[in-house]
């Protein structure tokens, strides 16, 4: 009986310990919405410009169609977690096209074909994450912006 019970204790504990560390990596794990997406854009379009102080020439969905779940991607593209599409232009000149999915942000090469959905690179938290990490000019201004405030 006392080997019983002390076998329940470790079940017990071994159950509760499984369920604390699923719970922390569910609370690191992203899930983006295009509500979400949609006020990331909107304020990043607040900081764009031609000029050198802006962090970006332009951000804008490439698409304008918006569906009743307030995803811009086309429907087949939605199954597989596709929320929208964003052309970010930067002020080197080069164009980024990032897709947004309910896992994260992540550049790919276009949208004009089923192909130019590929992924490049990595999977980011945010959108200011990914443009950090392939803009110096957008990295450095927009941490000018947090200093300045």
């Amino acid at each position: 009986l006392d080997s019983s019970f002390r076998l329940l204790l470790l079940l017990n504990s071994l159950d509760l310990k499984l369920l604390h560390s699923s719970i922390k990596r569910m609370g690191h794990e992203i899930r983006l919405t295009p509500q979400i997406v949609q006020s990331e854009v909107e304020l990043l379009s607040k900081f764009s410009g031609d000029s050198d102080d802006a962090c970006l020439c332009a951000v804008a969905f490439t698409s304008d169609i918006t569906f009743a779940n307030g995803c811009r991607a086309p429907p087949w593209r939605q199954v597989l977690g596709d929320i929208c599409y964003i052309q970010v232009t930067l002020h080197d000149g080069s164009e980024l096209f990032v897709a947004a999915s309910t896992e994260g942000y992540y550049v790919i090469k276009g949208t004009n074909t089923a192909a130019d959905y590929e992924k490049i690179g990595d999977i980011y938290p945010s959108l200011v994450d990914l443009l950090k990490k392939n803009s110096e000019h957008f990295r450095n201004r927009i941490t000018n912006q947090v200093h300045s405030r």
